[in-house]
């Protein structure tokens, strides 16, 4: 009975609402979610068809979570926390932009956060989801995931501080602080690659990004050099320039902006991969990541217009500003399969009733190209560049060189119609597969 009283006085207690710095987790759709069911417990009528109803979309949304981040365990306890740990607030930024040097009173307020958390966490040690019907969910409680994910480790580890019976909230925030130095803070706290999301206007980890090395991209040393020292620049804090690389599909663009990222991420480099439609946000962008100390390189690829793109001069407009504003934590990466991003036709030399304006036409189908500092061509590679590259990715894979292989890789490129980086690793792939 005395246990029982305890429990209920708990769940009384179990309001996101009282914290001070962590207040946007009471926003959360399924914390709300976790709130009704602790006010339905607390009724002396518990309606339990609600309770079944919200602990069904709880379970399905969590579950979902744990699959695709591969978290284990007691899932509840787990999502709380992650919801905790990647909030973004005056706390977790402040850590990461000032290294943890975020004074005394800051700290205190987490303190605070972090005892009420302890509260709530503690809670969840009753297992009351667990009483009567809701038996049937106690695999909830010991959630095993097809695969766990590293980052699943550092949860339980402050999952254990916390629900440790000692004052321990001091030791609990130090351990925040650090993790917030070492990752940065929110959604990209847990990544190296993220997409944007235009509708719901934020960050969304890339769980697979291609773990390409230059190594793997053979040929092309003058533009991979080019780009690594850059890239190395920009990492150290020196002056860095955004970066078009132009050239024909297939030729390793792409793949030289991704091997960047893979060769300084453990520098705290971070990409954020947006589309053309997508560019209309940039300054959201911008300012989401403005109080970060990591780096970030926003990747276009494949900026391209077509002369009747209605969205070029917006697009235009906002890409020039943003990249006349750009904070020092952020240069911009691009790719495009023409040498002058947009489309140039016959037609704008052929019109002289419009021949006054042809210096503004081409000129504007220019400027954009020319506000990137670097601009790097990647050609179409000779028959013999292209026997380089298989070469290469031959010895990678442990594949023996020899006439036939090259008589094969250059029948497979008649076929494709194309000489490539692209095509000479579809060739290797294709042998691999026997």
């Amino acid at each position: 009975m005395c246990s029982e009283n305890m429990e209920i006085n708990q769940k009384k207690d179990f309001k996101f609402n009282k914290f001070i710095l962590f207040r946007r987790l009471k926003n959360d759709k399924i914390i709300k979610k976790i709130e009704k069911i602790l006010q339905n417990f607390e009724k002396k009528t518990k309606n339990k068809i609600d309770l079944e109803k919200n602990y069904s979309k709880i379970l399905n949304y969590i579950i979902e979570l744990a699959e695709k981040k591969g978290f284990q365990g007691e899932l509840i306890k787990k999502y709380i926390f992650y919801k905790f740990i990647t909030d973004e607030n005056i706390f977790t930024i402040k850590c990461d932009k000032y290294s943890g040097d975020i004074g005394s009173s800051l700290y205190d307020a987490a303190v605070l956060d972090i005892k009420k958390l302890k509260k709530i966490i503690k809670l969840f040690s009753y297992n009351y989801f667990l009483e009567n019907k809701y038996s049937k969910y106690s695999f909830f409680y010991n959630y095993q995931p097809k695969k766990v994910d590293k980052f699943d480790e550092v949860l339980s580890k402050f999952i254990n501080q916390i629900e440790l019976d000692i004052d321990n909230e001091k030791e609990i925030v130090d351990n925040l602080i650090k993790y917030y130095i070492e990752n940065g803070y929110g959604e990209y706290s847990l990544g190296t690659a993220f997409r944007w999301s235009q509708g719901k206007k934020r960050f969304y980890k890339i769980d697979k990004y291609d773990n390409i090395r230059f190594e793997n991209i053979i040929g092309y040393d003058y533009q991979k050099n080019i780009i690594i020292e850059n890239t190395r620049q920009f990492i150290k804090g020196k002056r860095a320039s955004n970066i078009l690389l132009m050239g024909a599909r297939g030729t390793g663009k792409s793949s030289c902006v991704k091997a960047s990222v893979n060769m300084f991420k453990e520098n705290g480099l971070k990409i954020i991969e947006i589309n053309k439609k997508q560019l209309l946000d940039l300054p959201i962008i911008m300012k989401k990541i403005s109080n970060s100390s990591r780096r970030f390189i926003v990747f276009i690829d494949d900026l391209s217009f077509e002369e009747n793109d209605y969205e070029y001069k917006e697009i235009k407009s906002v890409i020039e500003g943003g990249l006349q504003t750009l904070m020092e934590n952020v240069v911009i990466y691009a790719t495009s399969n023409r040498r002058h991003i947009m489309k140039e036709v016959w037609k704008d030399r052929d019109e002289l009733d419009e021949e006054i304006h042809l210096n503004d036409t081409i000129n504007e189908k220019l400027s954009l190209s020319d506000r990137f500092g670097i601009k790097i061509i990647f050609l179409s590679p000779t028959e013999e560049e292209y026997l380089n590259i298989v070469d290469g990715l031959a010895n990678i894979h442990n594949i023996q060189i020899n006439e036939k292989l090259h008589r094969e890789a250059l029948q497979w490129e008649l076929s494709q119609n194309k000489k490539s980086g692209r095509t000479a690793k579809q060739f290797i792939d294709f042998v691999l597969r026997g």
